[in-house]
């Protein structure tokens, strides 16, 4: 059986306008913390993203562990 996890991406900062190069917040970054270690032990073999800075800050912590 495939177990798909979707995950939306950590706090932005809104100030940034720019959808693409949108960084998270600093709850944004302790948030991704928690991301982590709830996939941390699911056996996850496949990791997609979308290209926004912001949805790809949120998973590489988890992605690089």
């Amino acid at each position: 059986m495939t177990t798909v996890y979707f995950v939306r991406h950590a706090a932005p900062n809104l100030h940034n306008h720019d959808d693409l190069t949108r960084e998270l917040t600093e709850q944004g970054l302790q948030d991704r913390k928690q991301v982590t270690a709830f996939l941390r032990d699911k056996g996850i073999d496949v990791i997609f993203s979308s290209p926004y800075k912001r949805a790809v800050d949120t998973i590489k912590e988890f992605a690089d562990a």
